[in-house]
């Protein structure tokens, strides 16, 4: 497989049948990553289409209508009250972690399908409560994992599988940014945590799903030189079965720089930048003394998430990043915390 890198193979959609559908969304959470990014990538799916736009400032949402042709705009009581429930057929949720479960809950009422964002909710509490409503309701519940849609990634979890990279050694995944402190991501309440609740998660989820194993153990340490209430620094390692370690870093302020890197005994290949959202991204293999370099446009993760779901639906299958894989990635970063509290060691 490393022999075969070419474009058709790298960015290949090994989860498309090929359907004749469109899944209507209507997004909950008009803010910066659904303005900047998913209204746009929504426009290029194959399989889907934005209807409704759900906001507390309707200025924002009426702008978005216009600029998007999205059918309806309504308030988070409208949504909530049902109203325009035939414009949309599935529910997109992207709002401060603490505020999924309410518009999750409220979609699964409606009998609407609901593709939320990472982390789940705020709490593991909280997020089995939100899969529970939409299990309860007979909904499909996906976390908005898009890093599992992205091509490169669904590569790596090949090679890893094959055998191609021989035995795996290490893994090491790194997201660094640079936020301004008057974000609500740094409101504990309305975001469980800091750095690892927001951008931790991503080289955490990410090495579970390409080694396609558990963890067993946890350490980690963070830091807060601002002194505020979340951590805005975190480094973490997580042992894996047939003694594989995965290294996980996350900062709040830094240089914004982002790597994954898969080391193994046959070959190691890392790609950067890694969790930014629809970059190009460069890919190193370095194998049996030689280093080849391939830059990459194999596909813009949010497109493929979208697709993915939509996909799901039409086809009843059970999405791959689920409901309990979200609690999964709680209930690790809990003990991501509990590890920093005690100073020790935590089995999983």
């Amino acid at each position: 497989m490393l022999q075969n890198l070419a474009r058709d193979e790298m960015a290949r959609r090994d989860w498309d049948s090929g359907i004749n559908t469109t899944v209507r969304f209507a997004l909950v959470g008009l803010g910066g990553f659904t303005e900047g990014v998913v209204l746009s990538a929504i426009q290029e799916t194959d399989y889907c289409t934005a209807t409704v736009g759900i906001t507390g400032t309707p200025e924002t949402g009426e702008r978005l209508a216009d600029e998007y042709n999205l059918k309806r705009v309504l308030s988070y009581d409208e949504f909530h009250d049902g109203e325009g429930v035939d414009d949309y057929d599935a529910v997109y949720v992207c709002t401060p972690n603490a505020l999924h479960l309410e518009y999750a809950e409220s979609a699964a009422d409606l009998g609407k399908p609901v593709l939320c964002e990472k982390p789940l909710e705020a709490t593991t509490e909280r997020a089995r409560r939100l899969r529970d409503a939409c299990n309860e309701a007979g909904v499909t519940l996906m976390t908005a994992y898009r890093m599992q849609l992205e091509p490169v990634t669904r590569r790596l979890r090949e090679w890893v599988r094959d055998g191609e990279l021989g035995d795996i050694v290490a893994v090491r995944g790194s997201l660094d940014i640079d936020v301004p402190t008057d974000q609500w991501r740094f409101d504990e309440t309305l975001a469980g945590g800091g750095a690892m609740m927001d951008i931790g998660i991503y080289p955490l989820n990410t090495s579970r799903f390409v080694l396609d194993a558990e963890p067993t153990t946890v350490t980690a340490q963070t830091a807060s030189p601002r002194e505020i209430e979340v951590d805005e620094h975190v480094a973490f390692q997580l042992s894996f079965p047939k003694g594989v370690t995965a290294h996980g870093q996350a900062s709040f302020e830094a240089q914004p720089k982002t790597e994954f890197q898969l080391v193994g005994t046959a070959a190691t290949v890392s790609f950067s930048p890694a969790f930014s959202v629809a970059q190009d991204r460069t890919v190193e293999i370095h194998k049996d003394g030689q280093m080849t370099e391939l830059e990459t446009n194999w596909g813009h993760e949010v497109i493929e998430e979208f697709d993915y779901f939509a996909h799901c639906l039409e086809t009843g299958t059970n999405p791959a990043p689920d409901g309990d894989e979200g609690i999964r990635d709680l209930e690790i970063v809990d003990a991501i915390y509990k590890s920093v509290m005690m100073d020790e060691t935590i089995p999983l």
